[in-house]
């Protein structure tokens, strides 16, 4: 059989009682079949148009949703196609929606989160903020001789699990000697606590130390990467390549620099994944946390 795809009325079969009565049937039904290839050829290319990525972005607090149209803007320019930026405007939210299973094509989210990330849900980390993270516990005159002398004593600090607070906690093996908490939606006001005497001490990015002066540093914590980029596995690799060299290059342009700006950072560089490997150790003990599968 031969079929001419230019003109699909022109088919040529054997001739033939059997195949007669097949070119009559293909005649009649021909023109509902192009209808409805039409329609789904139609309802798919509609479909990939209008496809949008999401992705998630971890707040600490200080990072508002009204303040990322630029991001959303420069990202979906860089892909072609829209994307929607979703904040989580606390480290306690974000952790809810992490151990739901949630698949979201991207995510920015501090170092702890990203290897937890990684390691459940297979995603991989491809860029990172410039900025490598450091936290002080400061206070405006307690007297720090051991961690162990803040056991019940009031410490203002973001919920856990925030990366800034769970690190102090780890210089904590018995629980009956860790501070009291006195959570703060961002670390600004957690040293505004501390101010109103509200708090022995705050822990705090250890670059904002020099905005308080009335409070001195009593402990410097570990060294951390930046907030990491992941993307989910199941996105093509071309996109991936696409977001990686959209975020790197960010501060080329106007629009990149913008949201560079809404962010607060000065900048992404590409990621690797060993310098976040072990860190979701830090959520052990966390409700809802799971063991690396086998």
């Amino acid at each position: 059989m031969s079929l001419d795809l230019v003109s699909p009325h022109r088919l040529t079969l054997p001739q033939g009682a059997g195949n007669r009565q097949r070119v009559r049937r293909l005649r009649e039904h021909g023109p509902c079949v192009r209808r409805l290839l039409a329609a789904v050829l139609l309802a798919l290319s509609a479909a990939s148009a209008a496809a949008e990525f999401e992705l998630v972005v971890q707040s600490d607090g200080s990072i508002k949703a009204s303040k990322l149209s630029a991001l959303s803007d420069y990202l979906s320019q860089a892909l072609g196609h829209p994307v929607r930026v979703n904040i989580r405007r606390n480290p306690l939210e974000h952790w809810r929606h992490l151990t739901t299973g949630e698949r979201p094509a991207m995510v920015l989210e501090d170092p702890h989160f990203a290897d937890y990330r990684v390691t459940r849900a297979g995603y991989r980390i491809i860029a990172a903020v410039e900025e490598r993270q450091v936290f002080s516990l400061a206070g405006g005159g307690f007297l720090l001789l051991d961690p162990s002398d803040l056991a019940g004593r009031p410490v203002a600090a973001l919920s856990p699990p925030s990366l800034s607070t769970l690190q102090l906690l780890a210089f904590y093996s018995d629980a009956v000697r860790i501070p009291r908490i006195i959570e703060a939606p961002s670390h600004r006001a957690a040293a505004t606590r501390v101010l109103r005497n509200e708090a022995v001490a705050a822990v705090i990015p250890a670059d904002e130390l020099g905005v308080y002066p009335e409070l001195k540093e009593m402990l410097l914590m570990e060294e951390l990467p930046g907030k990491a980029v992941s993307v989910s596995p199941d996105l093509a690799e071309v996109v991936v390549d696409r977001i990686t060299s959209a975020l790197v290059d960010a501060s080329r342009g106007a629009v990149g620099r913008r949201a560079l700006t809404e962010l607060e950072i000065s900048g992404f560089v590409r990621g690797h994944q060993e310098a976040y490997s072990g860190l979701s150790r830090l959520l052990k003990g966390t409700w809802g946390y799971r063991q690396i599968p086998p």
